[in-house]
């Protein structure tokens, strides 16, 4: 997940996007969503590392 924000935004960043706000709202939710796609609906189970305490909030939903 922490990988993903600063890849996704990088790669923004090199095709133009330049708008502070939108790099970081699309770097964000774009892997939190997918993580939530995968995790959620299609039952495969992603190492979270550090990021232990979201698949906890994630749980009670």
């Amino acid at each position: 997940m922490v990988v993903s924000f600063f890849l996704s935004g990088i790669i923004m960043w090199l095709i133009g996007l330049r708008s502070p706000v939108k790099l970081l709202l699309v770097s964000a939710l774009v892997p939190l969503g997918m993580w939530i796609v995968f995790y959620k609906f299609l039952a495969v189970n992603i190492p979270m590392g550090v990021l232990e305490v979201l698949r906890d909030m994630v749980d009670k939903i």
